[in-house]
């Protein structure tokens, strides 16, 4: 059981908002927002996957980050448990919307945490829909659609 976990570990677990109607906008009710007044913001995402029967979530708190209060410029560091970020070539861990151009910095991985450096634009209202990019076992999906404002 072992190695065909090992196997199948290269699968990736996606929470996806890339091509979504949703990836710039909130929710009717969105989560209230968590304000980072400093530079540096902490995110927190963990991993929960069963086997049998497959099930997998995924939880990013805070869901809804507010960038708007003080600096202009600040680190944000998602930091990962249960599982690990996506080492495939191709997807970033942390993959944002086009409207982030300019706004986030490429993320840059480091063990269990990667980080993107936001610079507030001239125009603040902004919503930066993201999604998180994982390893686990099997080639299941797992969503979630969490956002960075300002």
């Amino acid at each position: 059981m072992r190695q065909i976990n090992k196997l199948v570990a290269l699968a990736l677990v996606v929470g996806v908002v890339a091509g979504c109607s949703s990836l710039n906008t909130l929710p009717a009710n969105p989560p209230p927002p968590t304000y980072c007044k400093t530079s540096s913001c902490p995110v927190s995402v963990t991993v929960n996957v069963t086997s049998s029967p497959f099930k997998c979530t995924i939880n990013v708190d805070p869901e809804l980050l507010d960038v708007s209060q003080g600096p202009g410029t600040k680190t944000i560091t998602w930091t990962l448990t249960g599982a690990e970020w996506s080492k495939d070539g191709i997807n970033l861990p942390i993959k944002f919307g086009p409207n982030a151009s300019g706004v986030m910095s490429l993320p840059v991985v480091s063990g269990p945490s990667v980080s993107v450096t936001y610079t507030r634009p001239a125009k603040g209202g902004n919503v930066y829909g993201y999604g998180v990019f994982t390893l686990a076992v099997l080639s299941q999906i797992c969503k979630i659609d969490p956002w960075v404002q300002d």
